[in-house]
Order: C-alpha cells, then structure tokens, then sequence
C-alpha cells in the first residue's frame, strides 16, 4: 500500500456507490506506508461496513482471501510496466478494472475495464456496470 497504487481512488469510488445503495465490499489485500491514511479514509467516509484491509497474504492465506472475489480492480495512478497482478487475476478468470495507464492498460487490453486514471467517478461507472450486468 504505497500512494502510486492509487487505493484512495477505489476508497471514493466505493463512498460514491455506497450512497447508491448496492451491496458491495472492498477487500485491500496487502500492508505500507500507506494503511494509516487508507484507514483513516474508511473512517472518515463511513466505509467500515463494507471495506476490510486484510495485512499483507502470501501462499494459501492469499488464495483464501482471493476465492470469492468477482472484480479485482487496479486503480494505480502511476505506470506500472506489466500488471503482474492483473495478468494472474485475468488467468483466474475474474474480471479486471484497472486504470488506463501504462503497461496495466496494455495487459488488460479489450478483456476487462479500463477508467480514467486518478478519476472516481469512471472507475464507479465501471464497477455499477458489472454490478448491474455481471456477465
């Protein structure tokens, strides 16, 4: 959890979708710098009752933590070269939201979502759109 990783960008996204009402949770999976603002944030916009940040998982914690997640979104704001982690997730068959930015936008190319990078309100357009057709 480092601020190039752009979470404060999915933490919004999630308070503009809460007002709307859709049952939804936000799993932050890994440790930084950056936890103390990030719970500060979950606070702040009274997103306790459907955010939890795990610590940081390797190994069959990991794989627990990742079994029943439908979207995995990358929000980064800066740009990464490969997208590792969205390569993996793609191979696992979830959907893949991610910033259009970099080698991260390349990666995910047609197969998945793409929002304006840094922007908000595009990466909750993106998520109301699978919430809405999960197909």
């Amino acid at each position: 959890m480092v601020p190039e990783k752009g979470i404060p960008v999915l933490l919004e996204a999630g308070r503009i979708l809460q007002t709307e009402g859709p049952n939804f949770e936000i799993r932050l999976i890994g440790d930084g710098s950056e936890r103390p603002k990030l719970e500060n944030i979950i606070r702040t916009e009274k997103l306790e009752s459907c955010t939890t940040i795990t610590g940081f998982l390797t190994g069959p914690r990991l794989a627990n933590a990742l079994q029943d997640v439908t979207i995995v979104v990358m929000p980064s704001v800066w740009e990464e070269t490969a997208g590792l982690a969205a390569i993996e997730q793609m191979m696992r068959g979830r959907m893949v939201i991610a910033a259009d930015i970099g080698g991260l936008s390349e990666v995910v190319g047609d197969t998945g979502l793409k929002f304006i990078p840094g922007n908000a309100t595009s990466l909750a357009n993106c998520l109301r759109s699978v919430m809405e057709n999960p197909r």
